[in-house]
């Protein structure tokens, strides 16, 4: 055989080799869950993910490349969480919207109890772009569940059948809750769980006006018997027995309202004009206010096992410029980010970044500030400050302004004649107690949100 007839025969092999390749993959690949809408387009899921790190790969061809560009879509997440990679598609199937008509999403567990996800603005290319629909509580004990797409007035757009992961789904723990009231002790401090009231409270959401339940504990600390000053309940975390939780003073994005059982968390802080012992306060020197435009290099450490923090300057209302040495122990000291805002009207700015060796901050105020770094200390400890001038009068602090990875900001707002600062850290390690309880009976609706769906557990997706 001649080589010109060989070569084609190899090349027609090869072209079928590839041909029959992808008609495996296609034939292999499940079949899309999507809704169609009425002019024509289509939402699409795109891929279905759990745990705390989403990603989603997308390869298309674009002119005048003449090989595939891959592109990867991340979206993280502080909790395990269930999350939709969503598309919308226009009639022609070639184009993609990026979905700005949507930013909610509802769904509901077998009780009828709602829970809410955000979905992100798309991020991609005009051929192919996805936003992110996230729940951070989903019902975790069912195979499926029905989520509804909100459109920007609260209407529903669409719904989608939508299979839960199966790495995601969990059975119900066991719990044995106590009556109320319950008592727990936490150091000398004691906790009395009293009530836990639901009701629901009305709020706004991505300019949308919905009831939401309020679950509203009733906690008593005292001290020797008697209503403690000196102490707070400074957050509450509720979770119920599939593994769902939310902090209560955030919005509602879902818990089980009929679950067997709570797990109430509260985290508990001494107030700043508490006395706190002396292992838990550090005593700066006695700083003179610093002028405008300019800056007072400290550098000071005070141990906070298993780390430290680390004083770095003093710093003066107006344009200032500064360097800290490079990053110790971990510690990125903001390397290459910016923070913006206002306080009084009067707007503020901080940028870091990194070169040569050394950070520069840049930094533009109408005040004065702290610039600190807090190295390996434990997310539960809780840093403040007490600051007076030199005729006693108690400073306010603007509290952390600024968090660049370990480099942190405190706002300081003297009086015009205040000539000298006294400055005391407080480093609260706090103290935690959790109280395990039966949901109180439920006399509201469950399902307020929006375009809740109707609990259907066992509904399939329907193939594209």
């Amino acid at each position: 055989m001649h080589p010109w007839k060989q070569a084609i025969l190899a090349a027609g092999l090869g072209v079928l080799l590839i041909l029959t390749i992808i008609g495996a993959a296609v034939a292999s690949r499940p079949r899309a869950i999507h809704a169609t809408l009425p002019d024509g387009s289509f939402v699409r899921v795109e891929k279905i993910t759990d745990g705390k790190q989403h990603e989603l790969m997308h390869t298309e061809f674009q002119a005048p490349i003449p090989f595939p560009v891959r592109m990867k879509i991340i979206r993280p997440t502080a909790n395990n969480a269930l999350c939709l990679f969503l598309s919308h598609r226009l009639p022609d199937r070639r184009t993609c919207t990026n979905m700005n008509w949507c930013k909610m999403a509802t769904a509901a567990d077998a009780h009828g109890c709602p829970f809410r996800a955000s979905v992100t603005p798309a991020f991609g290319t005009q051929k192919f772009q996805a936003s992110c629909a996230v729940f951070e509580s989903f019902p975790r004990t069912s195979d499926h569940i029905v989520v509804k797409l909100l459109d920007l007035s609260g209407k529903e757009v669409c719904s989608l059948n939508v299979p839960i992961p199966e790495n995601a789904r969990t059975d119900i723990r066991q719990a044995h809750p106590a009556p109320l009231p319950q008592t727990n002790q936490a150091a000398d401090l004691t906790c009395v769980l009293k009530s836990v009231k639901v009701r629901t409270r009305t709020n706004m959401v991505n300019g949308l006006s919905i009831a939401l339940p309020e679950i509203a504990p009733e906690l008593d600390l005292l001290e020797k018997g008697k209503p403690s000053a000196d102490w707070f309940n400074n957050s509450t975390q509720i979770a119920d027995t599939t593994g769902n939780q939310f902090v209560s003073s955030a919005l509602w994005n879902g818990i089980c309202l009929h679950a067997p059982a709570w797990n109430i968390h509260f985290d508990l802080r001494r107030h700043e004009s508490a006395d706190f012992p002396a292992e838990q306060t550090w005593s700066l020197p006695v700083f003179k206010l610093p002028a405008s435009n300019s800056v007072q290099v400290v550098d000071l450490t005070r141990k906070v096992p298993p780390g430290l923090i680390r004083l770095w300057a003093l710093v003066g209302p107006g344009s200032n410029a500064y360097q800290i040495p490079p990053a110790r122990r971990g510690s990125t000291s903001g390397t290459g980010y910016s923070s913006s805002g206002s306080v009084g009207g009067d707007a503020f700015s901080f940028h870091s970044s990194f070169a040569n060796g050394a950070n520069t901050v840049t930094s533009t105020t109408t005040f004065p500030y702290l610039a600190l770094d807090a190295i390996d200390v434990p997310a539960a400890i809780r840093l403040s400050l007490r600051v007076h001038d030199d005729r006693g009068r108690k400073v306010k602090v603007l509290d952390t302004m600024a968090h660049f990875a370990s480099f942190k900001v405190w706002g300081l707002l003297p009086e015009r004649d205040a000539k000298t600062l006294s400055i005391n850290f407080l480093i609260d390690p706090g103290r935690s107690t959790t109280f395990t309880v039966s949901p109180p009976s439920i006399n509201i609706a469950p399902a307020v949100l929006p375009g809740s769906p109707s609990p259907t557990p066992n509904n399939r997706p329907t193939p594209l």
